[in-house]
């Protein structure tokens, strides 16, 4: 089951492990869509609200 969040997808699974104490119960999982490089993280974050530019986010991380 597919949960659409403004954020991010989620895939609801039961665990259907017998041997596991959490048998039978859901759990959440993200999809991943895409993965970006550290230079397309840093551009994001600093388009986000941040009052770092591209340059000090990348030299912190």
């Amino acid at each position: 089951m597919a949960v659409k969040n403004p954020q991010f997808e989620i895939n609801i699974r039961k665990n259907t492990n017998a041997n596991n104490p959490g048998y039978g119960k859901y759990y959440p999982k993200a999809v991943e869509k895409q993965t970006i490089s550290l230079r397309g993280l840093c551009n994001h974050m600093a388009e986000h609200n941040s009052i770092y530019g591209r340059d000090i986010i990348q030299g912190v991380l």
